[in-house]
């Protein structure tokens, strides 16, 4: 393969055609982080409804003002104190009573919007005037950490980079799908090519990055081939398989950050609100019960959250 040749090949390993730009700077960096520990922001789009999703199932008012939508005491997953989950979140509600789920309730801040936007982006920047800054609430915790070659966090989702991950200093790395990053250009003259000794410090730079980049590709494609496990068969659980299968691999970013849309159901209420939380906990069942199969689940904290609930009286 001569120089030409080898710069086309290297250069589309390189800038992302078959894999992510950041895949070779992650490899020099990642097994640096093996014991540090990880995030995972599950973002429920939308407006979720918090009282038929942590349900006071003993409160009158909560019957009153949803004659229709209330769910039926008997049918509660129970977690205490007049409060238990939908029945569709059975994986949630065994990790529960495990000790590894917590349910924090009533979280707000004072005169709430009703705006989906400008509700979410108080919720991306922390701040009750989300105008007055650029960067999100994660974005300043990334920037306040120090520089390396792996990317601080990653957003994993079809939706465009959220506020939350924006960061002033530090590009967050927005990707659709991590399957779609495989090796398509693998063969033996591509081998032989990279592993040919090259002059000159631009060649040697490529010829490392499209080493390195290959290598972390093969080896997540590894942990993914090797974990098959027990995964629900929709687009959530397809995210957070590859989550675990990147966490698992030793990939380097210490945020991991993806969404789950649909919750703003108003006349859908009765049929699409059940669907979507049992996609919450099912999907979320099987990557905790991954990271405990792998041995990571100490290192690894999920977190979901939600631009506001719905009214008390159903609409």
């Amino acid at each position: 393969m001569d120089r030409r040749a080898f710069m086309q090949t290297t250069a589309l390993l390189a800038t992302g055609a078959t894999l992510p730009g950041f895949l070779g700077a992650t490899a020099r960096a990642a097994r640096a982080s093996r014991d540090e520990r990880i995030l995972v922001v599950l973002q429920l789009t939308g407006g979720n409804d918090g009282l038929n999703t942590v349900i006071p199932y003993e409160d009158d008012l909560y019957h009153k003002s949803r004659p229709t939508l209330r769910v039926d005491p008997s049918r509660a997953l129970k977690l205490g104190q007049g409060l238990g989950l939908h029945p569709n979140m059975v994986e949630l509600k065994a990790l529960y009573d495990e000790g590894l789920v917590n349910v924090i309730n009533n979280v707000g801040y004072p005169n709430p919007d009703r705006s989906h936007f400008r509700s979410m982006d108080i919720w991306h920047t922390g701040r009750l005037r989300p105008e007055d800054v650029e960067e999100g609430w994660l974005g300043r915790v990334i920037d306040g950490t120090p520089p390396g070659g792996s990317p601080t966090a990653l957003h994993l989702d079809d939706s465009a980079l959220p506020l939350a991950l924006r960061a002033s200093s530090r590009p967050v790395p927005s990707i659709r799908d991590i399957d779609a990053f495989r090796l398509r250009h693998h063969d033996e003259a591509l081998d032989r090519a990279l592993r040919t000794p090259r002059q000159g410090d631009d060649l040697m730079y490529v010829q490392r990055l499209a080493i390195e980049s290959c290598a972390n590709a093969r080896r997540i494609e590894s942990v993914h081939a090797s974990n098959e496990g027990d995964w629900p068969d929709h687009d959530l659980g397809r995210r957070l398989r590859q989550i675990a299968d990147l966490i698992s691999s030793d990939f380097g970013p210490r945020v991991y950050y993806t969404s789950i849309g649909g919750f703003d159901t108003h006349a859908r209420q009765a049929m699409t609100h059940p669907r979507l939380v049992a996609e919450v906990s099912s999907g979320l069942g099987a990557f905790m019960r991954a990271m405990q199969a792998r041995g990571l689940s100490d290192r690894v904290l999920v977190m979901t959250f939600s631009e506001f609930g719905r009214r008390v009286k159903e609409n």
